[in-house]
């Protein structure tokens, strides 16, 4: 979900409503077979293995039950359920939170989210090649920004500048590659946005980390569900294409976007 947006932020209340009056029970009892069972939405950042540090995770609600019925709680709320709310009721009631129980909320009509964005040391904690990454983040359009290359290349990715190229040139299998011209970057930059898919889809531990979060957040804060225009379902892949961040030299990330 795009968070901090109004739509999307009102999106995840209205589900979390819906779910705590029991719009989605005959969903919901098909894969957690126990009674008391309440949605609550996601209002706190959580640790990443792969950042290393509090970020969003990738779920936007998630499940928890209880020995009690919270009926009466939750009108006075309502129906609506926080993090905040579950920390007064944990004072009170025994509140489990539902492994395997994180639902991502999207909006069908909209595009404009990341499925995931890596820094150069994120990256590397995934896919373990620093060269890649590297040639997916270098500039390859404008001759005006080349000169930023060498600082992407050995400030943010530590690679030495002659060492890089050398490498693209027994990968490509092209030896007239060479520094800041155009065309060898152009063909740096395509091979490396594409492989990094390619890695991405023939792995199945790398594309479930990315997509949903499994093995980098705690449960219930991977996605194992999602609901897009009105569907609640099981998580599925969606097909998607590699990117740069907007700032390559001072914050660098890779971007992976729905397509």
């Amino acid at each position: 979900m795009n968070k901090g947006t109004l739509e999307g932020t009102e999106e995840e209340k209205n589900l979390v409503c819906k779910i705590n009056k029991g719009y989605y029970d005959s969903f919901l009892y098909q894969h957690f077979t126990t009674k008391f069972i309440y949605c609550s939405r996601v209002t706190k950042n959580k640790f990443s293995k792969l950042s290393g540090r509090k970020v969003l995770p990738k779920s936007d609600i998630f499940l928890i039950r209880t020995k009690i019925c919270l009926d009466y709680f939750l009108k006075e709320k309502n129906f609506y359920l926080n993090e905040d709310d579950l920390d007064y009721l944990k004072n009170e009631h025994n509140i489990e939170y539902i492994e395997n129980s994180g639902i991502s909320i999207k909006r069908k009509d909209s595009k404009n989210y990341q499925i995931h964005k890596f820094t150069p040391s994120s990256f590397f904690k995934l896919f373990k090649d620093n060269f890649i990454g590297a040639g997916a983040m270098i500039y390859q359009k404008n001759e005006r920004d080349f000169f930023k290359n060498k600082h992407i290349i050995e400030n943010n990715w530590k690679i030495p500048e002659e060492k890089f190229y050398n490498f693209f040139k027994k990968k490509l299998d092209n030896s007239d590659l060479k520094i800041n011209d155009k065309n060898s970057l152009q063909l740096i930059s395509s091979f490396c946005l594409k492989e990094i898919k390619t890695v991405i889809n023939n792995s199945k531990t790398i594309k479930t980390s990315i997509f949903t979060g499994k093995d980098d957040f705690e449960e219930p804060f991977s996605a194992s569900f999602s609901f897009i225009n009105g569907n609640l379902k099981e998580y599925e892949f969606s097909d998607f294409y590699v990117s740069q961040g907007s700032g390559r030299v001072n914050k660098p990330t890779i971007v992976i976007k729905p397509k």
